[in-house]
């Protein structure tokens, strides 16, 4: 089809879940399900956004149009939307032995894998239901007649006859699961809400998906497959997967989806020729780092990659997977990907990690989702297992999951100084290294940031500025001052259009207002938010605590103009570029002001695109590599981070102001002390706490950042030391007047403590009363 695109219009039909890219070793030459994405058609029907949004996420060039259109016979079908629509665990009790169904397909005359691999793993799974309930056999329908002939032989009676899908007598109650490697017959098990169990293998590759719902599990082996089954049979409830996407995104709800295909094929048109690639020229390494990259790219030997969340939903997964597909193949094969949800006991995830000698966890989620994660990870790490986390999390989220999971949070914190942090910002670094981590900043990357920036075009101002956010709709991302600033550019007047794309967090509190003057659009697709922020006039994010945000990054690339708080990541790499505005106090007044300011500025377009280069995927996996190829150097770490780590072990006054001593004279930034206030007040006893702060109060800091940040810990004091807050306010005004956010704290402090008096006052007085009545 390739060789016709320009000469007539093509339409690739979604007709089960491919990967839409060629491999490329000998056995998977035949298999059709990886060539069919090499054919560039000029459009391509999906059945629902998890396929729209892989195909887009693998090429960012890919000029192919795709449609979510839905499943024939599935996303129209009211018995599979009404199975869909399941919440509730499903349970079941079985009057006699349950019967399970294997559903195969043909593998092996497919291409997926040998003839030997595919009977291997067939006799395995079946031998391990047939040891807890009676077996069933059900050939894939495109079975080769060889392949049908040694399943009679191997199974007899218990093979069934060949046809599409699977049907689930009326009344039976003994179809415990239909276990495949069928990728398609769960919209069959769905239908009938029968189980459906998905096995894989390491050398059997089935494109199948990983879905979040009560019907579905995902099993990595047929061992995990026996313990999934014993576990079902014993208590009655099915196991399914913890992760993975809603089926509503694997299969869309459309009413008639021929009716849209249809329309798709009589539009399709024929498409430009694809221009001729040209050879890329071999350059001169920059620096020596480029040297060590292009010569050492990754470690030689085991190396895993463990995480959690797959999926392009989500920031913290984003980076890492853009960035492994720049990897050349021989890079990408040597590395194994883990999924740490998948497997049923920390034992399993163990054995597992201990065949590997360098892990990249991304994220720190798997600390607090798994309870023995951090355990594992520690024993790891102490028995010579080079551990890296690529780390998204900061304050909040450590404030937040501190107080959900505190003993997992605990664990978390005494493994941190045995691992490597991979930072997105010096911001978020300065936190672990308070926290006795050793660090490195990597940044991160997101699709489509290659080539040049939008440029906006020069012309009459916009009568109404759209204003918008992206993100999920939470007090992380800052809805509150969102919704406020929208109420108070209303109130006053502005022409300005507020939206929010992103959708709503469980997470969000009850209280939380919604502002009835922002128009909250709910979750886009990339291509619905790449034309918002297309349109847009500013990118106004409204997160108090966000490392590297990469919708900022989009924005960019898109040429809108960005205003931020100064505490995010952004604005260490747009500070100083017009076009980009920060709002130092993080209030209605100071984020309106800066929205106005960034309005009056013309963007400078070159200064903006060199900032976004360093983003880019292949510079992001550069400075990966470089992580990896030069471990930190311990002894070095130890001594810058020892004055910081020093404090928080403290347990007498004489530890406590030496090491304060020592923090102070290397001269730490605003961000560094208030990790250190932020990590004490959590980890030292109260009288070290207080302790602490007037030893800091002591020092001459010459901006009234660290006035404030001391002003504000002071809140966490007792009633006796409040004055302290009142004092460190008044100097912070003394350095900036205009400082509204010294100000308001110099009110609350002296509010605070003049009703101190007035109480003591009064406790003295009742008691000197009963002195004398007595």
């Amino acid at each position: 089809m390739e060789a016709v695109r320009d000469i007539a219009g093509t339409v690739l039909i979604q007709d089960g879940h491919l990967h839409f890219h060629f491999r490329r070793a000998f056995l998977h030459r035949r298999d059709q399900n990886w060539s069919y994405g090499s054919t560039l058609p000029s459009s391509v029907c999906v059945w629902g956004r998890t396929t729209e949004d892989f195909i887009r996420g693998r090429d960012e060039n890919f000029d192919t149009r795709i449609v979510v259109t839905g499943a024939l016979g599935t996303s129209d079908d009211s018995r599979f939307q009404s199975g869909a629509e399941l919440q509730e665990p499903h349970r079941r009790t079985f009057s006699g032995k349950p019967r399970f169904v294997l559903a195969d397909q043909a593998l092996s005359d497919q291409g997926k894998c040998t003839q030997q691999r595919h009977r291997f793993l067939l006799q395995r799974v079946a031998k391990a239901l047939a040891n807890v309930g009676e077996l069933t056999i059900k050939p894939h329908p495109s079975s080769s007649d060889k392949h049908l002939q040694w399943l009679r032989e191997t199974f007899g009676d218990r093979l069934a006859s060949t046809g599409r899908g699977w049907e689930v007598d009326e009344g039976d109650d003994t179809t415990a699961a239909i276990v495949t490697f069928y990728s398609t017959i769960y919209t069959d098990a769905v239908r009938q809400r029968t189980p459906v169990i998905f096995v894989s293998s390491p050398d059997i590759e089935p494109v199948i998906p990983r879905i979040k719902h009560p019907l579905v599990r995902n099993a990595a082996s047929y061992k995990e497959l026996a313990l999934i089954i014993k576990r079902y049979v014993a208590t009655g409830v099915f196991p399914s997967n913890s992760a993975g996407a809603p089926i509503e995104d694997v299969v869309a709800r459309i009413q008639d989806p021929a009716e849209l295909i249809v329309a798709e094929i009589m539009k399709a048109s024929p498409m430009p020729p694809k221009a001729p690639v040209e050879p890329i020229e071999p350059k001169v390494p920059a620096s020596a780092d480029e040297v060590l990259v292009r010569e050492l790219p990754f470690p030689r030997g085991p190396m895993a990659v463990v995480t959690d969340d797959y999926s392009y939903r989500t920031g913290s997964a984003i980076p890492l997977l853009t960035g492994l597909k720049t990897l050349a193949p021989e890079q990408a094969n040597s590395i194994c990907l883990i999924d740490s949800r998948a497997y049923l006991s920390p034992q399993a995830l163990a054995t597992e990690l201990r065949k590997h000698r360098v892990l990249l966890v991304n994220s720190l989620a798997p600390f607090w989702r798994s309870r023995n994660f951090a355990a594992i990870i520690g024993d790891l790490a102490a028995k010579g297992t080079r551990v890296l986390v690529y780390v998204h999390e900061t304050e909040w989220v450590f404030d937040y999951e501190s107080s959900r999971v505190p003993e997992r949070h605990e664990q978390l914190l005494e493994v941190l100084p045995h691992i490597e942090m991979l930072c997105v910002s010096e911001g978020q670094a300065a936190m672990y290294r308070a926290l006795g981590a050793r660090t490195r900043v990597v940044l991160n990357t997101t699709p489509g940031l290659a080539g040049s920036i939008a440029r906006r075009k020069d012309g009459e101002a916009e009568e109404i500025v759209t204003v918008l956010m992206a993100g999920t709709v939470q007090e992380r991302k800052g809805v509150a001052l969102f919704s406020a600033v929208a109420d108070a550019a209303h109130d006053l007047g502005l022409p300005y259009r507020f939206q929010w794309a992103g959708r709503l967090t469980p997470r969000l509190n009850e209280g939380t207002r919604l502002s009835e003057h922002v128009n909250w659009l709910g979750e886009l697709s990339r291509p619905q938010l790449e034309d918002c922020l297309a349109t847009a006039g500013v990118f106004f994010l409204s997160s108090a605590d966000d490392p590297m945000p990469l919708a900022a990054l989009e924005a960019v690339r898109a040429g809108t103009r960005i205003v931020t708080y100064s505490r995010v990541g952004t604005a260490e790499v747009l500070d100083g570029v017009a076009g980009y505005e920060h709002f130092n106090e993080y209030n209605v007044d100071s984020a309106l002001a800066a929205i106005g300011r960034v309005l009056q500025s013309e963007p400078d377009y070159e200064a903006l695109e060199e900032r976004l280069d360093q983003f880019d995927a292949r510079a992001f996996m550069r400075r990966m590599a470089l992580a990896f190829a030069s471990e930190l150097d311990n002894a070095t770490v130890a001594r810058e981070q020892a004055p910081a780590t020093s404090i928080l072990k403290a347990r007498r006054t004489a530890d406590l102001m030496a090491s304060t001593a020592r923090f102070i004279s290397t001269k730490p930034n605003s961000h560094e002390l208030n990790q250190l206030l932020r990590s004490a007040r959590k980890r030292l006893p109260m009288p070290l706490f207080a302790q602490l702060i007037h030893v800091l109060g002591l020092a001459r800091w010459k901006s009234a950042r660290p006035w404030i940040a001391l002003s504000e810990a002071t809140r966490h004091l007792p009633w006796k030391h409040r004055d302290l807050g009142r004092q460190y306010a008044l100097q912070a005004l003394e350095i900036n007047p205009s400082s509204r956010q010294a100000r308001r704290l110099m009110v609350r402090h002296s509010t605070i403590v003049s009703a101190a008096i007035h109480v003591r006052r009064r406790t003295i007085g009742n008691a000197r009363k009963v002195a004398v009545v007595r």
